[in-house]
């Protein structure tokens, strides 16, 4: 898990810190949470917390990710991708033909990323992000939200990998 943290954060000392906590001692990491994020999020005790949910609250801590859920309005999610992504991807032609159609479209971002009940429209987030170099996944925290992060090509196989020996299950391997 760590090392799946290092990667997806670009070697991030808090994100390690935090996922390394946890791998440590899940009773230290669960004393490490706020009584506010505990209530909020439902966490009594440690077995309520799992690696889905400490890599991502590490990824978030270390703003190497981004939060959406089917509300999130796209225009935002994109512009957000845009600052998290190591290239720019507003300088592809892709980036602004989807900037144009997710600010007039009326369905929320999770609408947009395929799968049951999808709007199906060309080009996608990912034709986007494909035509940087990058792809795009999410942590599946057993939440509805979508914990997106871009990674380049070359790193997809190794973190898919590390994801799986980690038993943390990622959205959009296939897309």
């Amino acid at each position: 898990m760590v090392a799946l943290a290092n990667k997806i954060s670009k070697k991030n000392e808090k994100a390690a810190k935090s996922v390394g906590l946890y791998c440590e001692s899940p009773k230290k990491y669960f004393d490490s949470i706020d009584e506010f994020e505990k209530e909020n999020c439902f966490i009594e005790s440690p077995s309520d917390i799992n690696p889905a949910h400490v890599l991502s609250r590490a990824l978030y801590e270390a703003n190497s990710v981004v939060c959406a859920d089917n509300r999130s309005e796209p225009a935002f999610i994109l512009s957000s991708l845009n600052k998290l992504s190591p290239t720019r991807l507003d300088e592809s032609a892709v980036y602004r033909k989807l900037e144009k159609f997710y600010s007039q479209t009326k369905y929320g971002f999770g609408s947009l990323v395929g799968g049951v009940g999808s709007v199906a429209h060309e080009p996608t987030i990912f034709d986007c992000v494909r035509s940087k170099g990058l792809r795009m996944l999410g942590i599946d925290d057993g939440s509805d939200a979508l914990i997106l992060f871009l990674c380049s090509e070359n790193d997809f196989d190794e973190i898919v990998d590390l994801a799986n020996k980690a038993s943390v299950k990622l959205y959009f391997e296939s897309m």
